[in-house]
């Protein structure tokens, strides 16, 4: 606990500045996503399709075992 004792804590929380008015408080639900039409998007047909859900299945692969091209050890670039 980053305070020393409980009434630390408390002189604290007291000197928090918090809006009094509902108006100035921030929303509990955000506001909606805009959601873009599927009409917007170029059309494909069946193999663009399919490479296209290959290509992003590769990404998040290539992405999960990713390693850095450089690697250093104390300081000293080991390629």
């Amino acid at each position: 606990m980053p305070w020393a004792t409980e009434y630390d804590l408390k002189q604290a929380i007291l000197k928090v500045k918090l809006p009094k008015e509902p108006g100035q408080q921030l929303p509990l639900i955000p506001p909606p996503i805009a959601y873009r039409s599927l009409k917007d998007m170029p059309p494909m047909d069946a193999s663009a399709n399919f490479r296209y859900g290959q290509q992003q299945l590769w990404q998040v692969r290539e992405s999960r075992y990713s390693v850095a091209d450089i690697i250093t050890l104390f300081g000293v670039p080991i390629r």
